[in-house]
């Protein structure tokens, strides 16, 4: 049966109590009835585990594209201390910063840049979004470094912040 004919039959059990309080059998059958229609409710085995392993996958994904992605905060401004400072704040937010450097020169105009390697764009954003006086985001073929993927490029107008991302 199915779990649309096992909520009828306990409309008509219902019926029959309400119409003979005494008739056992019909009580019997409700409680039968109310068992099966829970237990047509509850989900299959497969179907338990095909959920859990979609769980899964979304964990392993959302902890992938922070966690595994290295980051590298070069300091373009000339500011002492500000690429640790970034640094600390995003490892705050669950992001793997690998490596602290110092640009070429310190007169890097706007709040920087964001480069990173093509199948790291999402992680690039997400860095975007908490730094948010970085605008430019830049791809490129590969970085220097294997183990970083997204550089940060801290700009002079980035200074007048510095107070926003220290923890």
């Amino acid at each position: 049966m199915k779990k649309k004919e096992f909520k009828e039959a306990q409309i008509q059990y219902r019926q029959a109590i309400a119409l003979n309080p005494t008739k056992l059998e019909a009580r019997k059958r409700l409680v039968a009835a109310e068992a099966l229609a829970r237990i047509a409710d509850t989900p299959s085995k497969k179907e338990m585990l095909a959920k859990a392993k979609v769980e899964e996958i979304k964990k392993a994904l959302a902890g992938k594209s922070l966690k595994k992605v290295g980051i590298e905060i070069c300091n373009g401004n000339g500011q002492r201390h500000m690429a640790r400072d970034i640094s600390a704040y995003l490892n705050a937010r669950g992001f793997n910063v690998v490596r602290l450097t110092n640009a070429r020169n310190f007169n890097h105009k706007g709040g920087g840049e964001i480069y990173y390697e093509n199948e790291h764009r999402d992680v690039a954003v997400k860095v975007a979004k908490k730094i948010q006086h970085i605008k430019k985001l830049q791809q490129i073929d590969k970085m220097g470094n294997p183990m970083v993927k997204v550089k940060v490029l801290l700009g002079k107008d980035l200074v007048a912040h510095k107070k926003d991302y220290r923890n």
